[in-house]
This record gives C-alpha cells, structure tokens and sequence, in this order.
C-alpha cells in the first residue's frame, strides 16, 4: 500500500471519511494515509478538485471556487514524512519520524 503524509497548516482539524472509516487531520499534525484514502478526499492526483472541495465542504457553488482552494492548498501532502512535525499513524499513535 502506497502512502502519503498530510500535514494540516489551516486553523482547524479536518475530520472527512473514506471506505467507512473516520480520518483525523489535527491542526499542525502530519496523517500518514493511503494515496487512495488522499485521492477520495483531498483529490491528490486528481486535476478536477471540484467534487473533492464540495464534499469536504469548502465550496457549495462556483464563486467559492478560489477561496475553496486557498483552503485546500493549507494541506500540505507528500511522499515524505516531515522531520519535526510529530506524526499520526492511522491507528491514531504519535511518533516522531526518523530519518
């Protein structure tokens, strides 16, 4: 399973589901989450991100568009886990990446 890490620099935790499970993203946390789990949500890798900032719930019609992407870009997502951010594995434990 591939993964990805997500980090949330906005001011508030995100909680959004994916295949019947809850995902927590606290604020100035990093998440470590299945690529598939970040494509269903953020639409990582996806170049129409409409339906991803719909459902997230930053945008309800097209005029939000722009300020629904400034909200989404304060998520940041990589292949590598941060060297200082604690992370949060999906069974919720805190860890200190290792490099």
């Amino acid at each position: 399973m591939e993964t990805v890490y997500v980090t949330n620099n906005s001011g508030k935790t995100l909680v959004a589901d994916y295949a019947f499970k809850n995902y927590e993203f606290p604020v100035g946390e990093t998440v470590q989450l299945a690529v598939d789990a970040a494509r269903h949500i953020f639409g990582f890798g996806v170049n129409n991100k409409e339906p991803h900032l719909i459902r997230l719930g930053f945008m309800r019609v097209n005029t939000e568009r722009e300020q629904a992407l400034e909200k989404l870009e304060k998520f940041e997502i990589s292949h590598v886990a941060s060297r200082t951010e604690p992370l949060v594995t999906l069974g919720g434990r805190r860890s200190t990446p290792s490099r």
